[in-house]
Order: C-alpha cells, then structure tokens, then sequence
C-alpha cells in the first residue's frame, strides 16, 4: 500500500514536470529557433546587402571575371550557402557562368532561398538569389536543446527522490498503521491500536476514524435498511426492462414504416422521371425533327448555322437527360450490363469518328491505339464500354483548344479468363487542378463551376462512367498537369468473345509501306495497325526524311508500294511532299494516300495538281484503311467504289412507297413525323389514338408498318398493340414504338406486347430511317416474289439481285461480301437442323428465339423475303400456333437452298477474279 501511495503522490509531480518540458520542447523551444533563425537570416540579408554594394559597380564595369571569382569565394567562405545565382536586368545568367543551368530546388524544408533585387540610382541592374542550408544550424540548436533538457530531466529526478523521502516518514507511515486498524475494523475487530492524531490532516483522518469505529453499530442497522431499499430498486429496474423491450418494438415497427416509405418515394421517383423523361422529350421531338427538315430546304448560310446550333443544343439537352435517367437507375440498381460479343477496336474507331469532327474544327489530332495483346473480339456490354469512353473523348474535345488527343487500351492483367483493360483518353487541353480532382467523379461536380462557366455539362457524365466501371468491377482516375493536358483513365474486366459471325478484315502480307507524319503519336498508331495487317512500316517525321528513305529504298530495290502523307506537317506539306515524290525516277509505281485531319475532301486545285491514290480522314479507322489499301492494292478493285448520299441517309430508296399507319396523339409530333417519312417517300396515314389503329387494321386496310406512341387518350399504345396481333392481318405486320420513355422496363414492355422495336423521342431522323430500312418490305422485289406454295427453283436469279443489292450496299467491296457470305453459308446448316429439331420436338419458345436470330442474319445481307418468312415463323411460335410447325419446316429448306446459292455466287465470283489475280 505504502509503494502505491508512494507513487499516485510523485505522480502529480512527475506529470508537472513532463508538462513544463513538454512546454519548452513545443512551445518555447520553436520560438526560440524562430527568433534565433530571423536574427541569422538577417544578418545574411545584411551581409547580401554589403555583397550586393561590392557587385554594382562590378556589374556597371562588366567585370564578369572578378564577379565569379569573387561570389565563388563567397560560397567558400560560406558553405551553407547552397546556391548563388547572379543575373544581370535582362534576366540573363552571370554567376554561375554555365548558361542556361537549371536553377537548383529546394531538397529539404531547413533550405531557405533568398532573392535580392540589384538597382543603382533607383534603375534596376540585375537580381541575386541564394538558395542557404540551414541544416547544420538547426543541428547545433536542436543538439543545445537536448542538453538542456537533460539537465532540466536531472532536476526533476532529483526533486522527486527528495519528495519521496519526505513524504515517507510525514505520511505513508502513520497511514500504514491506519490501513491495518481499517482491515482489523473489516473483520470487526475493534482493539487495533491507532497511530498517534497530529495537527495535520493525518490527524484529522485518525481522529475521523475512531469516530468512525465507534459508530459501526449504528451503521450497520442503517445497511439493513439499505438493502431493503436497493431490493425496491431492482423491482424498479426489472420493470423499466420490460418497457424499454417494448419501445424497441415500437420503433422497429416505426423503422418498417420508414422503409416502405422509403421504397415509396423511390418509386416515385422513378415515376417522375419517367413522366418528365416524357414531357420533355415530347416538344423536343418536334425541336430535332423541324430543325432536321428545315436544314434540309433551307440555303442561305445564317440559317444554316442558326439551324445547326437549334441542332446541337437539342442533341446536348438530350444528353443531359439521357445522363439524369442513367445516373437514376444506377442508383436505383435496375440498371443491368450485357455480355455480348463485341471488337474493342471498332468501339474506338466510332467513338473517334464521332469525335473527329469537332476535333478537326480545333485543329486537333485524334489517335487511336489499342494493345495488340488485347484479344480481338471481347464479351461484355459494348454499349456501356462505348459510353464511357465516348465520355472521356467528349471531355477531351470540349477541353483542348489545339494539339492531340489520344485513345488508347491496354491488356492491364488477365486472370484465367477475366482480362483487364485499362481505357485511357489522354489530351493536351487545359488539365485539372489538384484541388479538383477528388470531385471530378462525384454527381455534379465538374472543373469549371459557377454560372460563367465556359465549357457547360451537367456534371453526371464521369460519376456515371465511374458507377459503369464499378458495375464492370473496375476503377476510374484521371492524371492531369494544368496547363499541359489530362489522361482520364478506366479499369475494367472483360472476357475474350468467340467472334462468331464477326467478319474478319483482309490481311496483306509482305508489302512494304511508308508512314509520313510529324506526329508521334499518329506514326505509332498506324505503324501498329499496319503492321497487324502483315505490312513491313517504316516511318519518316519529315517530308525531307520521306524523300531519302523513297529514293534509299528504290536504289536497293525494296521499293515502297504504299505512301501514307499527312497533310499539314511543319516545312514541307503534303501537297509539295507528293510532288515530290512523283518527279523522283523512281524504278517501281509508287501510291500515295493523303491523310488529313481537315475532311475526307480536298482542294481541288490542290488535288489536281497532284495525283493522290485516295484520301483518309483522320482519325484513321482500321476499317477505312482496310479497305483503302485492298482499293489500291487489288488491281480489280480500283474504280469500283461509289459513294451514295441522298436527303434520307441512311434509308433503303428501294423501300419507297411503302405505307406507313402513325398512331399519334400529339399534332405537333404527327407533322414531325409525316414530314420526315414523307420527305424519302413513304406514304403515311395518321390515327390519333390506338382505338382508332385497332379500328383501322380490323376494316382491313394494308399497311406495311405501324409506328405506335404509347401514351395516348382512349387507349394506349400496348393495349392496341395487343389487340393488332390478335387480327389476322395485323401478326406478322412490323409495330415499332415510337415514344419517350426511355427506360429499359419501358422498352420491354413494349417488346411484351407484341412489338418489333423501338424509336426513342425525340426521333433522330438518320435513326429513324435506319429502322425502317431494316423492318419494311422490299416494295420493288414483290412483284417478283413466287406465289404462295410454289417452291422456287435452284436456277432462281432473285437472291443473285439481293447479292449484288449487298455489294452496292458496301460499296463494292467484294473481299467483304464473300467473306460475310462465306460466314453466313458456313452457319446455314446448323441453323436448318435447329430449326427442324424445335418443329419436331414443337418447343414453341427456342423456335421464336431460333426465327428470331435469322431475321437478323436474313437482314445482314439484304434478304428481305427471307426476313419476312423468318418473321412469320418468329410470330407463329410465340403465339404457340400450329402453323408455327410447318413454316419453320419450310424455312428450314429455304435455308438449305440458300446455302447453295451462296455458294454458286462464290464459286462464280472467284472464278471471275482469278484471271486479274493471275
């Protein structure tokens, strides 16, 4: 007891003590090297000014010499002085003499650097600036610290030996003698003698208690009366217990209720949006179809720039709204990825197409470069990876004003078969502040904030690119430097696809081929994609340099066959390049391929003084480039490639004439629409509700396609939808809804009840054509069509029509056709024994799936009667009709034939080829 008291009364000492030394380490001592390092520094700066007075008239007498001598004796003298630089009003270096050194940083928080500026008689002569290590100066101070806090250490333990013995004999010793009587008084013994009762408060404890002993009895009667009372208490307790448990019930019921209101608001507002979604879509419909016809009529060139701006800010309004509904349903967890075969590089071929405009409007470069490591065809949702990087790309355009911008992919990892690919948007905008960075990926937040801000944006695009590149478990960054550009990057995981039904691209071999550009990053990029091609790249920064390698190559007789110039390089453009080149006596025909980031067209004063075999606009695609060299290496396919452009790009003219039935409540939405259908042809009645639809397919009229709103008076797009497929000619006819919800759930609707597809509000008009090209009949090739139960005859020529039909629509590219029918042939015959397998064993369910998939492959090439057979056999199965049977039997043998049709049309084609080939 005694060495425990001993030490809970040295306690308050030691602890003061530790205080005081606490308070000189921390609050006095840094005062104090403060002070003493502002009196150091100052005599430095008076010393500076004394150097500084020596120095001007050296410097006005341009003794450059006894300057560096006499400042490098300066530094010696002083060797904490880690650096001295002299340089004179024009900013030019004097000391050190090595011009152009770069000025030394600071290493360490102990270096101070010093800028003193030089003037005489008020006009400035020159600065002086001197970087001082104070490190062996602090060491000195820390190391006198140290030692005084060892003596004041010393102090304290010497006072606290002395305390101790004090406090032994004046305290601890007469209250040893007081604990052993209060332990004799616990086993109520009563005879222990006390110490003796001073005057001091040990005194008073011993007197305090022997009153106490004696008072015992008495205590003791009142415990008694205690211990009844906390026996009340516990009854007390006992009974609060019970009515606490009752108040958890309580509140989990409360907690209940909250949830489902919670989950209530939730649906509303999904609800809300989906409304909002729909009323905002609605006028803008009418925005982006009037804008899009009256771009169509209008000349004058105010307008037309009037009309685009209407366009482009339709088309951002529309993806703030897209971004707000994903954003929506990544929070609400509806949102699902898809696993889909899909090729990394034509995601990035498209997203720097979509980009390249606006890019090349800067003057801004825009390169791809995917990872040849990286497999060519992934499994994965290959919209959601197109939206992210589309995102990134969109960010980059808007932020840089001149230089590149680079798309890049990397194999990052691969576990089994789980890859991970980094996706990487590199520009050389205007960068990201640091401060800035943590926010960018949170909901609204953006770089330029405020209601001046320049650049515009809702704030969603990267927090939806990072939820997306979660979802794909996987991470997003962005690595920036103001002033130099930003690399905003993304994680993800993906799996190797099979490739099945991908078209692979030609491949050359051992053509050598010249890359001309001064960038770096555009010669990597084509020299790579080159080179998967099987072609041997060099590469030349220059115009000069791609005039020594021609001429170098020619003379050891490895001559180049391909040119690739860029246009707009520093010294000597393309233009003076190829001229160039076409007056070298070169032994070998050489071709040259402008590539240019300012469109796919050139001057034509331009273009005819030099001969180009063919124009690329950058961003060069792998597909483009593809088909540009086979153009110029084939020696049959020179001359054969036309480009078609009409008002309705993107809609099948031979599909004119077809009748159209709108089901539209809205007038404005109804002129939008018949104007835009009426404007490639199509005929077009309108209904404005879907009672009226029913009533008009029931009294028999024809029509070749619906387009069906969904939100109408009377009743609703589903509900006609509905009562359409239960007329006789309504199953087969093509619904398409035509609405602005923009929910998947929304879409699946209307996919439930009985509908083809979907057209979102607002319509884009080139959207809109695509669609219809892809579900109307062929009107010109229905004459032709056998009647029904006639069976066609092998020498048939019709789908011979449709081939050449798919040649035109790939503008006479035959390498592609045969493969894409080569691929088609090889896939025929599994399909027809499939198709036989689900008749016989009538599982309704994989028959519709089975019809489903060869409508889209009858659609690929262009075979339209062929979609219409597989359409029929698709609706009959999933009605689960009886017929649904006999037409899959049909389109099985359908299928067979057509297998060997293709291969007579291949058969023919190789054999018409092979005499250019040889």
């Amino acid at each position: 007891m005694s060495r425990s008291l001993r030490w809970k009364l040295l306690l308050p000492l030691l602890l003061g003590s530790a205080l005081i030394l606490a308070g000189l380490n921390f609050v006095w001592t840094p005062r104090y090297l403060e002070d003493q390092r502002a009196e150091y520094l100052e005599e430095v700066n008076q010393h500076l000014d004394s150097v500084i007075e020596g120095l001007i008239p050296l410097m006005l007498a341009n003794q450059l010499d006894i300057i560096t001598e006499n400042l490098g004796e300066l530094q010696k003298k002083n060797p904490d002085w880690h650096e001295i630089r002299l340089s004179d009003a024009g900013g030019r270096q004097i000391y050190p003499p090595m011009v152009g050194a770069p000025p030394a940083t600071a290493a360490h928080p102990a270096m101070q650097v010093m800028d003193k500026d030089i003037a005489y008689l008020g006009v400035p002569a020159g600065h002086l600036r001197v970087q001082i290590d104070l490190s062996r100066w602090l060491a000195k101070r820390h190391v006198q610290h140290g030692q005084l806090s060892l003596m004041l250490a010393g102090c304290v333990a010497l006072l606290g030996l002395t305390w101790s013995v004090m406090v032994e004999g004046i305290v601890l010793r007469p209250l040893l003698r007081l604990s052993r009587a209060a332990k004799a008084l616990a086993q109520r013994r009563v005879d222990v003698a006390l110490p003796p009762a001073g005057r001091d408060e040990v005194g008073d404890l011993v007197t305090s208690f022997a009153a106490m002993r004696e008072e015992l009895q008495a205590y003791h009667e009142e415990l008694l009366g205690e211990i009844g009372e906390r026996e009340k208490v516990e009854q007390a307790l006992r009974e609060h217990r019970q009515h606490l448990e009752e108040q958890v019930v309580e509140r989990t019921a409360e907690l209940v209720a909250a949830k489902e209101t919670a989950e209530s608001a939730s649906r509303a507002k999904s609800v809300f949006l989906a409304t909002m979604s729909h009323e905002i879509r609605t006028p803008m419909n009418a925005i982006v179809g009037l804008t899009h016809l009256l771009q169509r009529h209008v000349q004058e060139p105010r307008q037309l720039q009037q009309l685009a701006t209407i366009a482009d800010s339709a088309q951002n309004l529309l993806g703030i709204l897209n971004d707000i509904l994903d954003f929506s349903k990544i929070e609400a967890g509806k949102i699902e990825l898809e696993s889909t075969d899909f090729e990394l590089e034509s995601i990035f071929e498209n997203t720097a197409a979509l980009i390249g405009a606006r890019a090349a409007e800067k003057g801004v470069e825009v390169v791809c470069q995917v990872d040849p490591a990286i497999p060519r065809v992934l499994r994965g949702d290959a919209l959601r990876v197109a939206q992210i990087l589309l995102n990134f790309a969109n960010n980059a355009v808007k932020f840089t004003e001149h230089g590149s911008i680079a798309l890049r992919a990397r194999l990052q990892s691969q576990s089994g078969e789980l890859l991970g690919l980094r996706l990487e948007v590199q520009d050389s905008g205007v960068g990201v502040p640091a401060e800035l960075r943590p926010r960018l990926f949170q909901a609204f937040e953006q770089a330029s904030s405020g209601t001046t801000r320049r650049y515009g944006g809702s704030g969603l695009g990267l927090a939806i690119v990072k939820r997306l590149a979660v979802l794909m478990g996987g991470e997003v960054g962005v690595d920036s430097t103001p002033g130099e550009g930003s690399t905003f990057w993304c994680v993800i995981h993906l799996q190797p696809g099979d490739g099945k039904g991908i078209v692979r691209l030609v491949h050359f071999a051992g053509e050598r081929v010249l890359v001309v550009d001064d960038l770096p990053d555009a010669r990597e990029m084509l020299q790579v994609l080159l080179e998967s091609l099987g072609l041997q790249v060099d590469t030349a920064a220059s115009g000069p340099e791609a005039l020594e390698l021609i001429a170098a190559a020619d003379s050891a007789g490895v001559p180049y066959r391909v040119i690739l110039l860029d246009w707009r390089m520093p010294g000597m453009d393309g233009y003076e390049v190829a001229a160039r080149i076409r007056s070298l006596p070169l032994g070998a025909p050489l071709l040259i391929l402008m590539i240019t980031a300012y469109g796919a067209e050139l001057p034509p004063d331009e273009a005819s003084a030099v001969h180009f075999d063919g124009v690329l606009a950058k961003p060069v695609q792998r597909l483009q480039l593809t088909e540009a060299l086979a153009r110029v290496l084939t020696p049959n396919a020179g001359g054969q490639e036309s480009v078609k452009t009409s008002a309705g790009a993107g809609f099948d003219a031979a599909k004119a004439g077809a009748r159209i039935l709108l089901v539209e409540d809205n007038v404005v939405n109804q002129q939008v629409a018949r104007d835009l259908l009426q404007e490639v042809g199509l005929q077009v009645d309108v209904a404005d509700n879907g009672a009226l639809a029913v009533e008009r397919m029931a009294s028999g009229a024809h029509f070749d396609l619906i387009l069906m709103d969904i939100q109408m008076p009377v009743m609703d797009g589903l509900e006609a939808t509905r009562r359409i497929r239960q007329l006789e000619t309504g199953r087969s006819l093509p619904i398409l809804a035509m609405t602005a919800n923009a929910f998947t759930e929304d879409r699946e609707q209307c996919l439930a009840a009985g509908m083809n597809g979907h057209v979102p509000k607002p319509v884009e008009p080139d959207r809109l054509y695509r669609i219809l090209s892809e579900w109307l009949p062929l009107a010109a090739l229905a004459p032709s069509e056998p009647p029904p139960g006639v069976a066609m005859p092998a020498g048939e020529k019709a789908d011979e029509a449709d081939f050449g039909k798919l040649e035109a629509r790939y503008q006479a590219k035959p390498a592609f056709v045969a493969k894409l029918l080569g691929t088609v042939q090889q896939e025929l015959p599994g399909d027809a024994a499939r198709l036989r397998q689900c008749a016989e064993a009538r599982d309704f369910v994989a028959l519709a799936k089975a019809a489903h998939g060869l409508k889209g492959m009858a659609g690929s090439i262009l075979l339209d009667p062929l979609v219409k057979q597989a359409r029929e056999a698709e609706l009959a199965a999933r009605d689960g009709q009886p017929q649904a049977v006999e037409l899959a039997l049909v389109l099985a043998g359908r299928l067979e034939h057509l297998a060997a049709e293709i291969g007579v049309y291949l058969t023919q084609r190789n054999a018409e080829s092979a005499p250019l080939e040889g």
